[in-house]
């Protein structure tokens, strides 16, 4: 394998590197970035590996990148990435996200790799032990040094002989559909993104509330979805989940109050504080549904529902080695039991698999496998 060293900054050397990835059936694909003061992340790097070549590309040096754009969407490869997530984010900013991808760490996964580090499967399955001494390096400085252009390299040229290894064993267990499924399905949700109509989702604090305060901070935080976008910067410096939580809880009577429950930061204005006390006064729809679940507040049935679905799939987990979470999540079985079902639990091979014992079990429970109308969001001030 041909190794290029230092980073590529010039532009023709770049189109000429791209010409010889054409044809590839398979190439590993990796990124560097920053993200400690911006909403989305800076892409500094991309590191690239075929069968042939391994090397990198100084990101801020390179104007065009069409060249790139025309391999990773061919129809005849496929992109292999670990951990994909963050990688495709940062490559969705330049129209980069490929049209198939493979997650190696999604196929050890599937193949029952308990620790799923990238350093960790390098070394389980090709006995290379990798430094992470670089991990939390600072990409954005120029020159970057001799041991962190060794990381990045040494993050990307092992990914293809990883998965070329995960690939075989999958094929043995007959898995290596699963494999397809879901990427295309990581593939899928990067595409269309973290959107501020469900961003609200991962917020921590949700399940304390009420009902009617879940209803005042689910808006607030498509709010703050919107405004961190806009302006580039990270969504806690807009308003901390912690402030959201405070604010609904006590609905400030004052512009002057939600001010002080935010606090002062440079890149907040005046009316900012404004929109954002308007929508505390906005009248919700009484509702006895909830947004955000916890477990607290389920009934002892629930909870008993709940252990025992989740026995089951821990059973169908350990007779096949593969984590119980990868089959059904608690908070899919918690919503389950409360009458959200998970498109990804009834669909594909988990519902192959899984799908019997989880039918059996709603219709002993008395559940149907539909999902029970959300009351519509009210209406609030842009």
């Amino acid at each position: 394998m041909k190794e290029i060293n230092r980073p590529v900054t010039d532009l023709n050397t770049f189109v000429r590197l791209c010409e010889r990835l054409n044809g590839e059936k398979y190439l590993a694909v990796d990124t560097e970035f920053t993200r400690t003061r911006t909403y989305l992340p800076k892409l500094e790097l991309i590191q690239i590996a075929s069968a042939k070549l391994v090397f990198c590309v100084d990101v801020p040096c390179i104007s065009d990148w069409s060249s790139l754009r025309e391999v990773v969407n061919s129809s005849g490869t496929a992109v292999v990435l670990h951990s994909a997530d963050q990688d495709l984010e940062a490559l969705a900013q330049f129209d980069l996200l490929p049209l198939r991808i493979l997650d190696s760490q999604i196929a050890a996964q599937l193949c029952g790799a308990q620790k799923l580090s990238y350093k960790n499967i390098v070394e389980e399955y090709l006995g290379i032990e990798l430094a992470k001494d670089q991990t939390r390096s600072n990409w954005s400085k120029r020159p970057l040094s001799t041991e962190q252009i060794q990381y990045a390299l040494d993050d990307v040229r092992y990914i293809l002989p990883l998965f070329q290894v995960l690939h075989d064993q999958l094929q043995q267990m007959d898995r290596l559909s699963w494999l397809y499924e879901e990427s295309a399905r990581l593939l899928e949700q990067s595409d269309h993104g973290l959107t501020a109509d469900n961003a609200w989702k991962s917020f921590s604090g949700g399940a304390t509330l009420n009902f009617h305060d879940q209803q005042l901070a689910k808006q607030l935080l498509i709010w703050r979805e919107k405004r961190a976008k806009l302006i580039n910067r990270p969504r806690q410096w807009i308003m901390s989940d912690h402030q959201i939580a405070d604010l609904v809880r006590n609905k400030p009577q004052s512009v002057q109050v939600t001010a002080h429950i935010l606090g002062k930061k440079r890149h907040r204005i005046p009316n900012w504080v404004s929109s954002v006390h308007a929508m505390l006064s906005v009248e919700t729809p009484n509702t006895h549904y909830p947004i955000w679940i916890s477990w607290k507040s389920l009934n002892s049935d629930q909870k008993r529902q709940i252990n025992e679905l989740l026995v089951q799939i821990n059973l169908f987990a350990t007779e096949m080695e593969l984590p119980a979470s990868l089959l059904c999540t608690r908070q899919e079985a918690v919503e389950a039991v409360c009458g959200e079902f998970s498109a990804r639990m009834f669909s594909g091979w988990r519902w192959e698999i899984v799908g019997s014992m989880i039918e059996s079990w709603l219709e002993a429970n008395d559940f149907k496998r539909v999902n029970l109308p959300k009351p519509l969001a009210p209406e609030f001030p842009k």
